[in-house]
């Protein structure tokens, strides 16, 4: 695929656009740019909550029960987005079994699924692994993260009947391949294990910046609230008593920008005082002079 949202825009389009429902359902809070992919396909979007061990699958059991029937579930189930959290093997198997029950897919986005901390640890599986029958799950996944984020090359994981619907797309089939000289390139840094060697490089690299921010917003942000992930890129952050919007423009004057937490939300509202941040970049130093900067500022507006 080209990359994630290419791969999601391709799924929603099979599914959705066939099918009785162009109701979606998704996590608040989720990826900020996800709003544009369903809206532009004219699709309805509905919201269900997050908490420490990913969606809230209690919460969207009621909802079906009352009546909601949707046609697809997005979901982002591995070191979440911007959370950090990861959804446990019974809420997938539940989920799963809901998506049966009451007739919708599910497209899980797995961008960081491989980033998992500690190489002698396995990484969480693939959503789709939890599928038992004909299909109900699309697992998404990106090199754009793993091994350079130009490339635009992804790939999903399904059961063959869904693989093959997707093969047979006709822009699939009129352009036959996505991307194909990359994809080249890309099958031959695998085959000589290349990009096994870079993402344990990446493993190694994030465990300690996450770790270092973690331990500075300890230090320098005493009030702060968070999971500290064991993978990915992100660490989502509650402050409680500040307006992450408004702080912004003071945090950057100060050297340090963040995503806001309304940002990350479907509604537009809640999580105002919550922000994202992000450990993938810089190195574990500059992430605790960053830190430091912005508790400067985070204290200086709480002891107004």
């Amino acid at each position: 695929t080209w990359g994630n949202s290419g791969a999601l825009a391709t799924v929603l389009g099979l599914i959705c656009c066939k099918r009785h429902s162009d109701v979606v359902v998704v996590e608040d809070p989720t990826y900020f740019l996800v709003e544009g992919v369903l809206s532009d396909l004219g699709l309805k979007l509905t919201t269900v909550s997050v908490d420490d061990n990913g969606l809230n699958v209690d919460e969207l059991e009621k909802m079906l029960k009352d009546g909601l029937r949707p046609s697809m579930i997005y979901t982002i189930p591995v070191f979440h987005n911007p959370k950090g959290c990861t959804l446990s093997a019974e809420r997938k198997e539940k989920l799963v079994a809901l998506a049966y029950e009451y007739d919708f897919y599910i497209a899980a986005d797995e961008p960081y699924q491989l980033l998992h901390f500690g190489k002698q640890n396995k990484p969480p599986l693939p959503f789709a692994s939890f599928d038992r029958s004909e299909g109900r799950v699309f697992s998404l996944g990106t090199f754009s993260k793993i091994l350079a984020p130009g490339l635009r090359l992804g790939w999903v994981h399904a059961k063959v009947p869904l693989i093959e619907r997707l093969k047979n797309l006709g822009v699939v089939r009129s352009g036959g391949c996505y991307n194909p000289i990359i994809a080249g390139i890309t099958h031959s840094m695998i085959d000589a294990g290349k990009l096994e060697q870079h993402i344990n490089f990446l493993q190694d690299q994030f465990q300690e910046r996450c770790g270092r921010l973690c331990s500075s917003l300890r230090k320098y942000i005493p009030t702060a609230e968070f999971i500290e992930p064991t993978g990915g890129y992100f660490v989502f952050v509650r402050v409680p008593g500040i307006d992450s919007v408004a702080l912004l423009e003071k945090t950057r004057e100060a050297g340090v920008i963040y995503h806001p937490g309304p940002r990350c939300s479907v509604k537009g509202s809640g999580f105002s005082d919550c922000l994202r941040l992000s450990f993938a970049f810089y190195t574990p130093d500059e992430i605790e002079a960053g830190i430091a900067k912005l508790g400067e500022v985070i204290n200086k507006e709480l002891r107004k």
